[in-house]
C-alpha cells in the first residue's frame, strides 16, 4: 500500500470525510479534501501537521503515545482506548507510525 492509498484510508475511516470530498492530486502522489468548496492537500502519512489531526480526532477518546527508538531507527505510536484496547505500530517516520496505528483501530 502506497502513501497515497494510505492518506485516503485515513481520510475516509479515520476523520470521516466521504468519497465526493476526496480530489485525486495530478501526480498521484497526494489527495485534497474539498471541504466547504477550500481544498487543501491531506498528507498524513508525510506530514506531521496532517498526522497531527488524527491525533487530535483519536485522542477524544484515547490516550496516545509517539516515541523514538532508543537508535533512532523507528517510531512507535500507540492509541490506548478503554477496555485495554491497543493499537500499536512502529515506522521509519512519525507520521506514517502514527498513521498505521490509527488504521489498525478500525481493523
Amino acid at each position: 500500500m502506497d502513501n497515497r492509498e494510505i492518506d485516503k484510508l485515513i481520510a475516509l475511516n479515520i476523520m470521516g470525510w466521504n468519497e465526493n470530498q476526496i480530489i485525486e492530486m495530478d501526480d498521484y502522489s497526494r489527495i485534497a479534501i474539498n471541504d466547504s468548496f477550500v481544498p487543501f492537500e491531506f498528507s498524513p502519512s508525510t506530514d506531521i501537521k496532517d498526522a497531527w489531526l488524527i491525533v487530535e480526532k483519536l485522542s477524544k477518546a484515547s490516550d496516545f503515545e509517539l516515541s523514538k527508538d532508543c537508535d533512532d531507527s523507528f517510531y512507535i505510536c500507540e492509541f490506548l482506548f478503554a477496555l485495554n484496547k491497543v493499537y500499536v505500530s512502529r515506522a521509519e517516520t512519525a507520521p506514517m507510525a502514527i498513521c498505521l496505528a490509527a488504521l489498525r483501530t478500525i481493523g
